[in-house]
């Protein structure tokens, strides 16, 4: 879809009285004070200020000066740029307004303006091109004059078709067709005067807030041939499927969404098969028309029909949001960060717009509290926008968009070469002397150190929630858990080029204060989850200790082999075509090879799926992939076996569309 840069949404226009709008506000802002960053300047020429709820330009020259933002809209839906202007004193034969949509360059844009003796005038500049909408300076008997009298613009979009509104009258409209526009977005004066701008608001709409392709009536329009049968989910809850309606057998892996930021986590399919959505049962919801659907998190899914632009469903399948947002993060404590183009804003469960879609980047809040990025700065912030730390007082936190921390941010330093923590109000807590941070909840950090016996090697340590040092950097590896953290030795960090001191890798387990809960003596220790109480462990293997594979078994969080460790940790011949199947606890089950077969055991030591398989795969989503007699199947966690999905544990592809319950 072709998206241009600009600024808008509003309230309907075009719409029948059945129909229901759905709107979503990019920028709203009464310049109670500058939260949002428009430009602050005082010149000989120009001077631009925010006060007494007003955001003042006063151009002191001849010609014109303009105060301008970024702004994106999705230019598939209407939206709408609207402000109040009122001419406080100076010149009354010379404009004034807003403009919208400019790109590269000083006049390139849609320029609507009024002057001080009642005329407005509407014209379009891109590049060599000038549409003179209004055909020059027009008399308005809708333009208020005089000084204090503000006068309302605004601009309505939809499709290429441009309506001019002054003070709520329809004063032009224009067709404008295959003109390159760009997102700058803001106020335009000229020729000494003083105006006052109020009420900037710029937002984006649906006319309908069906949900495409939901089940009503027990009815679908959706032609395809039906299942005789539902398929339950493996989840017990509500699940998404794919259908491919060519009825090829081809591949339907999912992928995280293409992202900046590790926080984005939908997921698309890489073939032509639609999305759709079965209840628990897995009777028919939704239509499969959907390229996006992401689970539900905290009662929501955003979803996507076509292309990438998202919509926020609340468990009813209720759409909440116009199909507008470009990417979107799950939701997290009532929270959502969406973007919009380049700009990400922050949205509520019920689809209202908390912080304007104006950054470059926002963090996870923590307690109402947020890094963000504005006009290439950086600064903490609130859920409503107020300033903590202001914009440019502390450094930005580059590949580091977890954000607060208990308070504590990983920044790195004004170069962007090494990293440290600073706190809320931008001191550095622990310098920036170090190669990389990773931050975990609970307030810990993992920084890391350059190796200095090895070039390219790093070596990590462990920080607390006050940044002092809970484990020296002199570990291969730290990951941390819930329960317990899994250490590795210094060959832990070293690559597979060097071989002969890569087998010397040892791995251990600690609690949270870095105390040892098992020798360094594991050839490998995994978690799946940042909460698991178990951790998959695999020791030398004892006639031969340098077989890398060794033999399987199962450590608690205070590292007791609940499994003992004499399960061969053995690759089936079939491994490099469909992936790794050495032993990993997932899911409450770990699947360990016995006497030349495969199976599944609990925490508890207890065999839950008998050891019948050829090779056995990790439990992802409730299911399973194994082997048996050379046949390719599912296994649930009772081990009953279903049809085989090339679809992998997340979605289904199926080449029937699920029942819908009767």
């Amino acid at each position: 879809m072709n998206r241009y840069l600009t600024a808008a949404l509003l309230t309907l226009f075009f719409f029948s009285s059945s129909a229901q709008m759905l709107s979503t506000t990019i920028l709203k802002d009464d310049f109670t004070d500058n939260r949002f960053g428009w430009a602050i300047n005082k010149t000989d020429s120009v001077e631009y200020e925010v006060t007494g709820g007003k955001y003042i330009l006063t151009n002191k020259s001849v010609g014109g000066y303009k105060s301008m933002r970024n702004l994106w809209v999705n230019r598939s839906l209407p939206y709408s740029v609207s402000a109040s202007a009122t001419w406080f004193s100076g010149s009354t034969d010379r404009g004034y307004g807003i403009f919208v949509n400019g790109g590269i360059g000083a006049g390139n844009g849609i320029e609507f303006a009024v002057s001080g003796n009642g005329y407005y005038r509407v014209i379009v500049t891109s590049g060599t091109i000038t549409i003179p909408v209004s055909k020059g300076w027009k008399k308005s008997q809708f333009v208020r004059t005089g000084s204090g009298s503000p006068n309302v613009l605004r601009i309505d979009v939809t499709g290429d078709y441009y309506t001019f509104y002054l003070n709520e009258n329809i004063v032009d409209t224009a067709t404008l067709k295959n003109v390159p526009l760009g997102a700058r977005t803001g106020f335009i004066v000229y020729h000494r005067q003083q105006i006052l701008f109020d009420d900037f608001e710029a937002k984006q709409w649906n006319n309908d807030a069906v949900l495409p392709g939901k089940i009503v009536n027990k009815t679908s329009a959706f032609a395809g041939p039906v299942a005789a049968k539902p398929v339950a989910s493996p989840k017990g809850k509500m699940q998404s499927y794919y259908y491919d309606a060519t009825g090829k057998k081809t591949s339907a892996a999912t992928v995280p969404a293409d992202d900046e930021d590790d926080d984005w986590d939908l997921f698309e399919s890489d073939m032509s098969a639609k999305v759709g959505l079965t209840d628990k049962d897995g009777y028919r919801l939704l239509d499969p028309l959907y390229k996006y659907i992401s689970e539900f998190a905290e009662g929501r899914s955003f979803m996507a029909v076509h292309d990438t632009s998202y919509a926020l469903v609340d468990e009813q399948l209720n759409r909440l949001t116009p199909f507008v947002f470009d990417h979107a993060a799950y939701f997290n404590n009532g929270y959502a960060i969406v973007s919009l183009g380049r700009l990400k804003g922050m949205i509520d469960k019920n689809g209202k717009t908390l912080l304007p879609f104006i950054y470059g980047h926002l963090s996870k809040p923590e307690n109402g509290i947020l890094y963000a990025e504005l006009n290439g700065k950086a600064g903490i912030i609130t859920v409503t926008g107020q300033e903590l730390v202001p914009f440019g007082k502390i450094p930005l936190a580059r590949n580091n968009y977890y954000g607060l921390n208990n308070g504590l941010l990983a920044s790195a330093d004004s170069l962007g070469k090494k990293y440290g923590i600073i706190d809320k109000t931008g001191k550095w807590v622990a310098e920036p002397v170090y190669t990389s941070i990773v931050t975990y909840p609970e307030g810990f950090y993992v920084v890391g150190v350059a190796n200095p016996k090895v070039a390219g090697a790093t070596l990590y340590g462990l920080m607390d929630k006050n940044a002092k040092f809970i484990l020296q950097p002199v570990h291969g590896r730290i990951s941390v858990f819930k329960n317990a953290i899994i250490l590795g030795n210094e060959q832990a960090g070293m690559s597979t080029a060097d071989f002969r001191e890569k087998i010397k890798a040892r791995y251990g387990l600690a609690d949270k204060t870095g105390k040892l809960l098992t020798d360094m003596k594991y050839l490998r220790i995994s978690g799946y989850g940042d909460t698991t109480s178990y951790f998959t462990a695999v020791a030398e293997l004892k006639t031969d200790p340098f077989n890398r594979f060794g033999t399987a078994g199962l450590l608690d969080k205070r590292g007791k082999e609940v499994i003992p460790c004499i399960y061969e940790n053995k690759i089936s011949v079939d491994e490099k075509q469909y992936g790794n199947e050495t032993a990993e606890y997932t899911e409450g089950l770990i699947n360990l090879y016995k006497d030349g077969k495969y199976g599944y055991m609990n925490a508890a030591g207890k065999v839950v799926i008998p050891f019948i398989y050829t090779s056995a795969y990790p439990f992802y989503d409730g299911q399973a992939a194994v082997t048996k007699d050379g046949k390719k199947t599912y296994v649930d966690k009772t081990g009953k076996e279903k049809e085989y999905s090339l679809a992998g544990g997340m979605y289904d592809t199926r080449y029937e569309l699920p029942p819908i319950r009767k």
